[in-house]
């Protein structure tokens, strides 16, 4: 006979099994598969900015999960490489470019992109900037 099982905030499983000789607690951890992702997809690489007759070019290599869970790509900008980044964009699954037209003439933008699943989302790409001319 099992007794009902119970479950700790780590996501192990408690029971107990008695048999008319003994009386034995039972426990299961949980571990994740390394063949299982992290979470979430990988990160786009490759990010470039080029400057464009209205605004910036934001390009990047897809995630190596897209077409697959990646359901879009998070950018983000600042106005400084280490500032405070601001979402300024999410594009559907296989869109890898963004024309960003609020940049103003002489002005420069700091940018990172990162892919989004229901796992959860990638890391960043590394940040690049570009200055509108």
């Amino acid at each position: 006979m099992y007794g009902n099982a119970l479950w700790d905030d780590e996501g192990n499983i408690f029971t107990f099994r008695k048999t008319p000789s003994t009386f034995t607690l039972l426990k299961w951890t949980w571990v994740d598969s390394p063949n299982d992702p992290k979470g979430g997809p990988d990160a786009p690489t490759d990010l470039k900015v080029a400057p464009a007759t209205t605004g910036l070019s934001v390009t990047w290599t897809a995630s190596p999960q897209d077409p697959g869970c990646v359901e879009g790509y998070e950018v983000e900008r600042s106005a400084t490489s280490g500032g405070i980044f601001s979402n300024i964009t999410t594009t559907a699954p296989g869109v890898v470019s963004y024309s960003d037209t609020s940049v103003l003439p002489g002005s420069s933008a700091f940018y990172r992109v990162r892919a989004k699943s229901s796992c959860g989302p990638s890391d960043y790409t590394a940040v690049i900037g570009g200055t509108r001319p």
